[in-house]
């Protein structure tokens, strides 16, 4: 049987029969792929430890006739176990909950990788204020929904005379300002690529207001018009 080596993030993982789990990964050159490992929720299972949800390890993946397998694993980056910032953590769980949502198959652009990777490395850091993590985690979200192939900005969602959109987002009064609609034709612009993205965006600047009125607008348009399909 050939063995595939990968690069992954793990997505998700679930219990199936009675000592086996199920592990969504998000692999750097393979789409996503869903892998069963045999024994895994035993205490003396080798594998299980590599595998938690936000790792980043380094995978030998045997595609079977109906199931892809895993050979083996190793840890490369545990972002979550040096990160004692409970909000940030919560960012995270967050991010790859919605990433997994967002990706299907093995047609997963390579770019999906990279900018989860980047997120998850940058959210622990310390030298990072809360501010700064919320509008990445922003920016994220508006670019891989918009590589998905969805359209993150349409003008009428976010005119704040639009009554469904504002039924939707709970009846809250959306204040949306020149630089916060700017900030959201940034994060989904197509003619920027990730990398740029990643690096200017510590360098915008939203007051606590503006920010709130984004992350608002992100989530109520990732609930009801990519989470609900």
């Amino acid at each position: 049987m050939p063995y595939l080596k990968q690069t992954v993030i793990v997505l998700n993982k679930k219990a199936v029969r009675q000592a086996d789990r199920w592990y969504t990964l998000l692999c750097q050159n393979n789409g996503k792929q869903d892998v069963i490992v045999r024994g895994a929720a035993k205490s003396s299972s080798k594998l299980a430890g590599h595998l938690e949800v936000g790792n980043k390890a380094e995978v030998m993946l045997a595609p079977g006739k109906n199931m892809v397998h895993l050979a083996g694993a190793k840890v490369i980056d545990s972002y979550h176990a040096s990160d004692n910032d409970y909000d940030s953590l919560l960012l995270k769980w967050i991010a790859l909950k919605k990433v997994n949502e967002l990706t299907y198959g093995n047609e997963v652009s390579v770019e999906f990788f990279e900018a989860l990777d980047d997120f998850l490395a940058t959210v622990g850091r310390a030298d990072k204020d809360w501010s700064t993590k919320v509008l990445l985690y922003n920016v994220l979200m508006m670019h891989l929904v918009t590589i998905a192939g969805y359209q993150i900005a349409p003008r009428q969602y976010f005119e704040p005379q639009n009554a469904s959109f504002l039924e939707q987002a709970g009846q809250q009064t959306i204040k949306l300002d020149r630089k916060t609609l700017l900030t959201i034709k940034f994060g989904a612009s197509q003619n920027i690529e990730w990398r740029e993205k990643f690096t200017l965006s510590p360098k915008i600047k939203l007051n606590n207001e503006q920010l709130k009125t984004l992350h608002t607008i992100i989530n109520t348009y990732f609930k009801y018009y990519i989470s609900a399909l």
